[in-house]
């Protein structure tokens, strides 16, 4: 089982993740800032061709926009697990300034006017990097911006406690994970029809908390 603080902290990171993804898919227009799979399948149906009812439903080929997320998010977890690789006593929290700057970035570059919306795709960058906030440990993957995975191990898990091979309330972690990016993705919507972009300064008071926490405590509380 996950150690509790760590479970806690890991369910805020998705929730962050939740969050910011339902900014980036309502700035954009239909594309995701974590959700690469979705991204790549968007892709895939735009090389389709025009005249295709694929395209018919995505509002018009769009190349681009998936290209650009995809490689930011890539950049991002490459630049993060760069940095994190050696795993110091602060590594952890390396990777949550960086997610601070991107969000950051994203939010007021976003304000000129003759760049918007395109600085929101820095999101994709951010939510690139927070995956390399946690190393693997314990049975619920923590901290990431995805949850196919969490759904199919909560399923896997089920059936091998049920079966008398794993902790019988083991799956129930991944069930928490996929909740906080449910509520995550409903609280990034309902502020944003309140307050726009301006919505991502919650996540980084959030991240800057946790911060604060990593530098205070001891390195194996996120690490």
């Amino acid at each position: 089982m996950t150690p509790p603080v760590r479970l806690l902290s890991g369910l805020v990171l998705t929730a962050i993740a939740g969050f910011i993804d339902a900014l980036a898919f309502i700035e954009l227009g239909g594309y995701f800032a974590s959700f690469m799979s979705g991204n790549t399948t968007q892709l895939g149906l735009a090389m389709s061709g025009p005249d295709g009812r694929a395209t018919q439903l995505l509002g018009g080929q769009n190349l681009l926009m998936p290209l650009v997320l995809i490689g930011l998010f890539f950049g991002g977890a490459f630049f993060a697990s760069f940095i994190s690789v050696r795993e110091t006593r602060w590594y952890s929290g390396r990777v949550v300034v960086l997610i601070i700057v991107l969000l950051l970035s994203a939010l007021f570059l976003n304000q000129i006017p003759q760049l918007t919306p395109m600085p929101v795709a820095l999101l994709a960058a951010a939510m690139g990097a927070q995956n390399a906030v946690f190393k693997p440990f314990g049975a619920a993957r923590l901290g990431t911006t995805f949850v196919t995975g969490t759904i199919y191990n909560a399923a896997n898990d089920l059936a091998k406690g049920l079966r008398g091979y794993a902790p019988r309330r083991r799956w129930l972690q991944h069930v928490y994970v996929w909740l906080s990016l449910v509520f995550g993705a409903a609280s990034g919507a309902i502020l944003y029809n309140l307050i726009g972009l301006w919505s991502l300064l919650l996540p980084v008071s959030v991240l800057f908390v946790i911060l604060c926490i990593v530098r205070l405590r001891k390195p194996e509380f996120i690490s």
